[in-house]
């Protein structure tokens, strides 16, 4: 079972010091239509974004699609906590041989 938001908002929220991780934000986007679509068919679009995590408060979660040298992190996506439906931590490999 996933964890709802707030708990897995505020599992990141402790972990935040130390280096940046990478994450996936699973987020709800606004939805409008134009035209004759009834109203129980418009739903929040889904969607997936990757990156470096560099804030997260109360208020909005960003994340970053480039990190320097100095684990600076740039390119900034920032989400309001709302839309926000799952933090994921991703891990990545430093292995150089290949798999």
């Amino acid at each position: 079972m996933p964890l709802k938001t707030e708990d897995n908002v505020l599992q990141f929220k402790q972990k935040e010091s130390g280096e940046p991780s990478l994450v996936v934000i699973h987020w709800l986007d606004i939805t409008a239509t134009a035209d004759w679509t009834e109203g129980e068919e418009v739903e929040p679009t889904p969607f997936q974004t990757i990156g470096w995590l560099h804030t997260i408060n109360d208020r909005v979660i960003k994340v970053g699609n480039t990190m320097d040298e100095e684990q600076k992190i740039y390119g900034i996506t920032c989400f309001p906590i709302g839309c926000v439906e799952q933090i994921q931590e991703l891990q990545l490999s430093t292995s150089t041989s290949p798999a």
